[in-house]
């Protein structure tokens, strides 16, 4: 939810690159969040692999934000 949140806050805020770089933090928690219920066994591989591949992409995504904000 506070990823979620971030993002909205960068999308309206002309000072974007502090904000954008929490919410790459926030991804990174999720992603190990991810990973802790997977090595416990809460999920199948099939959903693991699924919601890697989600999070790789939002990643990929986010980081060209980044990118775009840190030319300005």
């Amino acid at each position: 939810m506070r990823f979620y949140r971030l993002i909205i806050a960068a999308a309206k805020k002309y000072y974007k690159k502090t904000t954008l770089h929490d919410a790459d933090v926030e991804l990174f928690v999720l992603k190990h969040f991810i990973r802790m219920g997977f090595e416990r066994r809460y999920m199948s591989i099939k959903r693991y692999e699924r919601l890697c591949a989600y999070i790789e992409e939002i990643g990929k995504m986010l980081g060209g934000w980044i990118k775009a904000a840190e030319k300005r």
